[in-house]
């Protein structure tokens, strides 16, 4: 039964013309929804662990490099899920993160 059954979806596969990039950008289509909720869920994560690390900063220049790697995270997260806004926001907040290393690093 199975070898009828996809012996008569391949002769459907044919008759209908169906042409395969149509089928992938069908596909492609279906999971963008999919693939948005991922990306956020990957950023939401990504600031979970930024804060998991600014409680338990300790002030000094290797906390601060930590903090501006996880806030540069947090961006990359962002920039790849397309939100500009948080992008732009963790960019900044990395780069706080940043001087805050080198000022530290110059005492």
């Amino acid at each position: 039964m199975f070898r009828c059954l996809s012996g008569a979806i391949f002769v459907l596969f044919l008759a209908t013309g169906c042409d395969q990039d149509a089928a992938n950008k069908a596909l492609l289509e279906q999971s963008k929804p999919l693939m948005q909720d991922i990306e956020t869920q990957v950023a939401a994560d990504a600031v979970r662990q930024y804060r998991i690390v600014q409680r338990s900063s300790r002030g000094d220049q290797q906390s601060e490099i930590q903090l501006h790697v996880q806030a540069g995270l947090a961006a990359a997260a962002y920039l790849q899920a397309e939100d500009e806004t948080n992008y732009r926001h963790w960019n900044e907040v990395a780069a706080e993160h940043q001087s805050k290393a080198l000022e530290l690093g110059q005492q």
